[in-house]
């Protein structure tokens, strides 16, 4: 069902980003899933991607602790809004097993645990396109980017990137393309779920509904008014009882924001740039309860006529 041809790019402002694997391997575990369960995020998550992209800005780019400047800011939110398409090489699922001492003696003889050490073997050049429309200042900012990008998924995931040019010919792949109801290419294809990020609208707009949902749990209570001179003993200890509920329900509403505004980025941007300790506290036991509003499926078509296919994973 699909021809691998070179194609020329269609339209002059598409974002196309071509990334190789010198060692022919990559090593990345999908979202949600252990190391040890031997599965390969393929294709490259539009997550994973923009993570790598803010990453090498602050590496390579010497970017402030602040954020990202305004240049690079626009560019990465203009990337989140669009689900990429791909131009997938030639991969194959490969892994080694290791069984890794743990330092503790059991009747005589060091414990081991068995470690999985899976990667996709990978030969030819990856594509990597967003229809978006960058200008030249963003271009650049991504290319400087791309040029220092050197690795992906884990550190031995060595990689070269570079932006293509607006008017050269995108190297042959297996078409690898977002799913959607208008979108169905029939038998053959393989529907693989990675990780996505929405656009930055719709973030603020979920973001707003989540905290008011939060908040609307603990109802607020009115303040209670102020009494006249000549109010009883028992209007006066009624009013006392009503201030001090009313107290407890505020303290009750802002603990409630402190922890929502903890657990969610104030922005997509805060959000794509979280830290890993962040995501391992918020995606804890204490974080599920929250973990249910996030989940999203960005869903990718492969033709899997040509051979075995290295599958993604779920989405948040």
């Amino acid at each position: 069902m699909a021809v691998a041809t070179t194609l020329r790019v269609t339209c002059p402002d598409m974002v196309i980003l071509l990334l190789r694997f010198p060692a022919g391997r990559y090593h990345a575990t999908p979202w949600g899933h252990h190391v040890n369960e031997g599965l390969i995020e393929w294709p490259p998550s539009p997550w994973r991607l923009l993570r790598a992209l803010l990453a090498t800005g602050y590496s390579a780019l010497h970017w402030p602790e602040s954020g990202p400047p305004s240049t690079a800011r626009s560019l990465i939110l203009k990337l989140a809004d669009a689900l990429p398409h791909y131009r997938l090489p030639p991969a194959s699922g490969a892994h080694s097993r290791h069984y890794m001492p743990l330092g503790v003696l059991d009747k005589g003889r060091e414990r081991t645990t068995l470690v999985f050490d899976t990667w996709a073997n990978v030969s030819g050049t990856l594509a990597v396109c967003w229809d978006v429309s960058p200008d030249a200042a963003e271009r650049d900012v991504l290319s400087q980017l791309a040029r220092h990008l050197g690795y992906l998924g884990r550190s031995e995931s060595w990689m070269e990137a570079e932006l293509l040019d607006a008017d050269a010919p995108i190297p042959e792949g297996e078409p690898c393309f977002p799913c959607s109801a208008a979108v169905a290419p029939g038998r053959g294809w393989e529907q693989i779920s990675v990780l996505a990020v929405m656009p930055a609208a719709s973030y603020d707009v979920w973001r707003e509904a989540v905290r008011r949902r939060a908040l609307d749990r603990i109802a607020l209570l009115q303040e209670p008014g102020k009494l006249p001179r000549d109010a009883t003993a028992e209007q006066r200890a009624e009013r006392k009882r009503a201030m001090k509920a009313f107290k407890q329900r505020s303290e009750e509403r802002q603990a409630v924001e402190a922890e929502f505004e903890a657990s969610h980025p104030g922005d997509l941007l805060d959000c794509i740039q979280v830290t890993t300790d962040w995501l391992r506290a918020y995606f804890s036991d204490r974080g599920r309860s929250f973990q249910r509003d996030r989940r999203r499926r960005f869903s990718v078509i492969v033709d899997d006529q040509r051979g075995a296919r290295v599958t993604g994973s779920i989405v948040s």
